[in-house]
C-alpha cells in the first residue's frame, strides 16, 4: 500500500508546488500591474 500511494501523493505535491511558484513567478515578473491596481 504505501509504495503505490506515496508516488501519487509526491506527484500531488509536486504538481501543486509547481503551480504556486508559476503563480508566484508571474506575479514577480508583472509588479506594475499590481502596484498600479493598488
Amino acid at each position: 500500500m504505501p509504495t503505490t500511494t506515496m508516488p501519487t501523493s509526491i506527484g500531488m505535491i509536486l504538481s501543486y508546488n509547481g503551480a504556486v511558484i508559476t503563480f508566484r513567478a508571474t506575479v514577480k515578473l508583472m509588479p506594475n500591474r499590481n502596484t498600479r491596481a493598488a
